[in-house]
């Protein structure tokens, strides 16, 4: 997928101190001008589906993707989550978790073990005037290594968690994507964008944009990656196919445009 201006949005592609979210955590916000200072404390929401149908429902509500952390391994306590979207100025969380498999083994504990023996008997001495018989005793310590084998079995997890920063202000609000093969046979051009998301409140929410739409147009010229951006308060014309209809709309580009 390649990033339009139209579109604010991105597509989502073990030590023993150190939390697994904060070890395998991926930056996804380099380059991304319109991330908004996080004003609350992070927090974990419950966002049902795949991770790029998260990406889009989060957009349209006013956030973006600015990292992941990716691991397999026993499960983590989500503060180290909240840590790392602290870290990173992210506002909101969503974790995912589910199980693989259960590793058993068993680990060598050597230690050493005191023992100690004692010797007893009877010892005769002879000599010039006669014999003499006698008793005698000691005791030997020494350490000798045992080795124990300690059993465990650990149930493991591929656990995710997705970042998510507040947007700025909007200057249109619409998250597009590159045509596929199929959507440019259907439309007959290799021009335009679908639209992914339309976030909530933003110029092409309020234009009634609707996600599914192709944008083919942008003030009657065909719209491409070299489309220049609107300023801030301009009024342009998309023409959108819609299902077997073609729409045109009236946008006006919002605060989040330049002058």
């Amino acid at each position: 997928m390649k990033m339009y201006w139209l579109a604010l949005g991105f597509v989502v592609s073990v030590t023993a101190c150190a939390s697994n979210f904060s070890q395998y955590y991926r930056d996804y916000s380099s380059g991304i001008e319109y991330v908004a200072p996080a004003t609350k404390d992070p927090r974990i929401v419950n966002v049902s589906g795949s991770p790029q149908e998260v990406v889009y429902q989060m957009y349209t509500n006013g956030y973006v993707l600015v990292g992941e952390s990716a691991f397999n391994a026993s499960p983590e306590d989500t503060s180290g989550a909240l840590a790392q979207a602290k870290k990173v100025g992210a506002e909101l969380v969503v974790l995912e978790s589910k199980y693989t498999n259960t590793v058993n083994g068993s680990i060598p504990l050597t230690t050493q073990q005191t023992v100690t023996s004692r010797t007893n008997g009877t010892a005769t001495a002879y000599g010039p005037r006669g014999m003499a018989t006698g008793t005698y005793s000691g005791t030997t310590t020494t350490s000798v290594p045992t080795t124990t084998n300690i059993p465990y079995s650990v149930r493991r997890y591929d656990q995710n968690a997705l970042y998510f920063a507040p947007m700025k202000e909007a200057c249109i609000g619409a998250f597009l994507e590159d045509l596929t093969d199929s959507e440019r046979a259907m439309l007959g051009t290799n021009k335009g964008a679908r639209v992914a998301a339309v976030r909530k409140g933003g110029p092409a929410y309020d234009a009634d944009v609707l996600p599914h739409d192709y944008i083919t147009t942008f003030n009657q010229e065909p719209f491409t990656e070299a489309t220049p951006p609107p300023n801030r308060g301009q009024v342009f014309e998309l023409e959108i196919v819609r299902g077997a209809e073609k729409v045109n709309v009236q946008v006006r580009g919002g605060l989040g445009c330049s002058e």
